[in-house]
């Protein structure tokens, strides 16, 4: 791991770079109201960014990763996470963002280019999850993708170049 945070809170990281590691850029796992701010992951083996297992609260703002796994995962009860101007580019095999199984998470003025897989998806029942101002193209998969399994999930003003929203 590049940094990997575990039942840690209320931690900052600011103008870090997380590159070429075998796992995880940014890993935060249990881990709550945390700030990562104008942080590089590029070219690790896993994703750039990942949140999960009850990983909630955290502001993510003006980050960007750039050609790892995925850009920024979401996943298992990580919920009321905050996405700001973060970007996702070129990243290899999965999407630029990705939310699984968590709830409350807000997108705003992200971005999600290039990516081999979907710009920014919502799959096993996230709920309530809110995705505003982002903008997303030339992803190999589809920009935008909503599996309508969840309940409440807001998508609006947003650009997309191909979507199945």
């Amino acid at each position: 791991f590049g940094f990997a945070i575990d039942r840690a809170d209320s931690s900052r990281l600011v103008d870090n770079v997380a590159r070429g590691n075998t796992q995880a850029g940014f890993s935060f796992t249990r881990a709550d109201e945390n700030v990562l701010a104008d942080n590089i992951a590029r070219g690790n083996v896993d994703n750039g960014f990942g949140l999960c297992q009850s990983s909630s609260g955290n502001v993510l703002k003006g980050n960007q990763s750039l050609r790892n796994y995925r850009g920024f995962y979401v996943c298992l009860a990580s919920n009321d996470n905050v996405f700001v101007l973060n970007r996702a580019n070129r990243n290899r095999v999965a999407s630029g963002f990705g939310v699984e199984r968590s709830d409350g998470n807000v997108f705003k003025r992200n971005r999600a280019f290039a990516n081999t897989g979907d710009g920014f998806y919502l799959l096993f029942r996230p709920s309530y999850n809110s995705l505003t101002k982002i903008v997303a193209c030339l992803n190999t998969g589809v920009d935008a993708s909503d599996h309508g399994s969840g309940v409440g999930n807001v998508w609006r003003a947003n650009r997309f170049c191909t979507s199945d929203i």
